[in-house]
């Protein structure tokens, strides 16, 4: 039997209606336009026509279809699976339901999310409550507060309502409501630890507003109380990333946690305050630690110190073993930069010592060395940008090259014309980071050369050129080169000038950014348009009712890969990633996230040869990009992966998806975690994590080559 739709308990025309009724296509919706070019009359703004979407007979291979799409379905199939008998199809409805955020789906969807939060099923209910928090929709805080209160609720759906109502709880104005916020806050000392860890996370989502010193007491006092240490990290974290001044006790006796990530977030949360005595003591000790992410945040601490000791400790970290600790040392000793040169001219020595590092065998520390005044200057810069092996290291030479001055304060870009790279240049590293650098120049002759780049073309250096000018205040450029820009956008990494071109015609204004922004609600990607809807609500004037936005549609039915079938044979296959540094052995998770290992598996040829272009110490490393510039790559189908966001964590050795802004935007690259990252989850896939091979990831350094990807089982 070939594919067909499936049935619907309600009339399919009478749920189509009342779907487009959820979504603002029926009654006002208080969002407005302008009438569309003339071009464009044809057709309402933002609605495109979408292939038909033909469903799987097989349930599960629909609602995989359903969420790929990004729709409830044409005659909202998804609500019906939602309703199903199968607990098991019930929840994986669920989770496709999360993945499409609002106004996707509108207030039905949504109204059925929650109702599903006192399923009979557990498994149900915590899908449900995963998939509320990600459908970013504000109406689901009161319902999801409600069940993580409920004492009889599944200690599971309540850590996952917590962490949803997180999520919402800011835009839902409960942070400056006592008596909304409290029921969250009696969950940082509720009796189940995942429901502790989920509130713990959860405040670290929150803007510090008028009543941040007390979420910041209770938090603290709860992580000082907790007795598991795997939960208490979690605290430690939130208190570091919340930046709150409650947390300085539990920083000063956690640094000598035996846990490692405890010492690290410790060391983390005693940086972000002004380095007394008793903090200055507490980093010293952490930069000898035996792990060096531990020295690596000690050092960033250190580095706002100018004592004898502190000092002392940064140049004895130059000669660290350890490349990561290496450079977060010349990093530090910039910022040190005024003491440490007056040490410098007392010892001759001392300066020879750092100019050494110029030459270290790492590119991190090569390029950190470079950017650091008592090292590199204009001229040294310059040097290494026409002629270090390594690519990482020419680019920050650029960069650092635009922000050294000369005599009268000029900045040396001016008299080098623009470009201080070899003229045949080939990496699109080196020359992405030439554009960057002429953002340094004075406002109006950086406009003036990063307009010239918008017509290169590369579509990553045309990206490169529109960041850059959307980062100046007042970007002088014409609003015809920005649209031939839009217009001419095709191909890799097109997707992203488009909308980032968007963004500028919505910053320099007028009527020509207008009519570009219009023409944006009729692009082919989803992304694109949503951007003109954006830019363009903010260059209405307020209350313009002219006309209303149309509901998101479907995004176009592309080629899925399901477990069991192909590649995907084995639902957590073994994979290796033979490296320069050594091998890394992931499992992989092909029943969470299918597309992204199906993907992964697809590239594995390509992989060969690429390399880690990006290295943050204690964060990430990130490859796998065959450009080598970080802009590259697309799915094994040749256009963007929608993600596959679970509630999995990221903890060391996690295998993770980049993107852009677009949430759906996964490509072939990935990026592996130095630690656990809170701030990631929920935000991006995880796809597989490290079980053998941590010594190599820690060995990984900027440039380091892939060298064969292979199925081990």
């Amino acid at each position: 039997m070939g594919p067909h739709r499936l049935s619907l308990f309600l009339p399919p025309a009478w749920l189509a209606i009342a779907l487009a009724c959820s979504l603002g296509a029926c009654g006002s919706t208080g969002q407005s336009t302008i009438p569309p070019p003339a071009a464009a009359q044809s057709a309402m703004p933002g609605v495109r026509a979408v292939p038909p979407l033909v469903l799987d007979p097989d349930p599960r291979r629909a609602v995989a279809q359903l969420e790929d799409a990004r729709t409830p379905g044409p005659g909202g199939e998804l609500l019906e699976m939602l309703r199903s008998k199968d607990a098991s199809l019930r929840a994986r409805a669920a989770t496709a339901a999360g993945r499409m955020r609002a106004p996707i789906g509108g207030a039905l969807l949504t109204d059925a999310l929650a109702g599903l939060l006192a399923d009979p099923d557990p498994g149900v209910g915590a899908a449900a409550a995963f998939a509320l928090g990600m459908r970013n929709d504000v109406r689901a805080f009161g319902p999801l507060m409600a069940r993580a209160a409920g004492a009889e609720a599944d200690a599971n759906v309540r850590a996952r309502c917590v962490e949803a109502a997180s999520k919402l709880a800011e835009e839902a104005g409960a942070l400056e409501d006592p008596a909304r916020l409290e029921p969250f806050l009696r969950c940082l000392e509720d009796r189940e630890p995942g429901v502790r860890l989920e509130a713990f996370v959860g405040t670290s989502r929150w803007k510090r507003g008028a009543r941040a010193d007390a979420i910041d007491g209770r938090l603290a006092a709860a992580v000082a109380r907790e007795p598991l240490q795997p939960v208490r990290r979690y605290g430690l974290f939130a208190l570091e990333r919340r930046k709150a001044a409650a947390g300085r006790p539990l920083f000063l006796s956690q640094h000598r946690s035996e846990d490692a990530e405890e010492r690290l977030f410790a060391a983390r949360g005693l940086s972000t305050f002004p380095p007394d005595a008793e903090i200055e003591m507490a980093l010293l000790e952490a930069v000898t630690d035996a792990d060096w992410r531990v020295g690596v945040e000690a050092l960033r601490g250190l580095s706002k110190s100018s004592t004898p000791p502190a000092l002392e400790a940064v140049l004895l970290a130059t000669r660290h073993a350890n490349h990561h600790v290496r450079a977060a040392a010349v990093e530090a000793a910039a910022v040190q930069a005024a003491a440490l040169g007056t040490l410098m001219r007392q010892n001759p020595a001392l300066s020879a010592q750092f100019q050494g590092l110029l030459a270290d065998l790492s590119p991190a520390v090569r390029a950190a060395a470079i950017a650091n005044p008592l090292i590199g200057n204009a001229l040294t810069a310059r040097t290494q940008a026409a002629g270090d092996i390594s690519p990482h290291v020419r680019a920050a030479g650029v960069l650092a090259y635009g922000k050294f001055t000369i005599s009268g304060g000029v900045n040396p870009l001016q008299l080098a014309g623009g470009s201080v790279m070899a003229p045949n240049e080939t990496s699109l590293l080196v020359r992405g980071a030439e554009i960057e650098a002429l953002a340094l120049l004075p406002a109006g002759e950086a406009s003036h050369a990063l307009a010239a780049r918008l017509g290169l073309a590369d579509n990553g250096l045309r990206l490169a050129a529109l960041t850059a000018l959307l980062e100046l205040t007042t970007p002088a450029v014409e609003m015809a080169e920005v649209a031939r820009c839009f217009d001419t956008a095709r191909g890799e990494v097109a997707t992203e000038v488009r909308f980032n071109a968007l963004k500028l015609a919505g910053k320099l204004g007028g009527d020509a950014a207008l009519e570009l922004l219009q023409r944006g609600l009729q692009d082919e990607d989803a992304y694109v348009r949503q951007v003109a809807r954006e830019e363009l609500t903010r260059a209405l004037p307020s209350g313009d009712q002219r006309l209303r936005w149309p509901p998101p549609e479907a995004l176009p039915p592309v080629e899925l890969a399901f477990p069991g079938a192909g590649l995907l044979a084995h639902p957590r296959p073994r994979v290796v990633i033979s490296t320069d540094r050594g091998e890394l052995e992931f499992e992989l998770f092909a029943e969470e996230a299918p597309q992204h290992v199906a993907n992964f598996l697809a590239h594995a040829e390509s992989y060969r040869g690429t390399t880690f272009h990006r290295v943050v110490s204690d964060f990430v490393v990130q490859g796998g990009d065959a450009r080598g510039d970080g802009n590259g790559g697309a799915s094994w189908r040749g256009d963007a992966l929608r993600h596959e966001i679970t509630p999995r964590k990221y903890v060391r050795g996690s295998l993770g998806m980049p993107r852009n802004e677009d949430w759906d935007s996964g490509g072939s690259q990935l990026f592996v975690t130095h630690r656990m990252t809170p701030h990631l989850d929920g935000r991006y896939t995880i796809f597989g994590e490290l079980v053998k091979g941590f010594d190599v990831l820690d060995l990984l350094d900027l440039g380091d080559v892939i060298r064969e990807v292979r199925v081990i089982r």
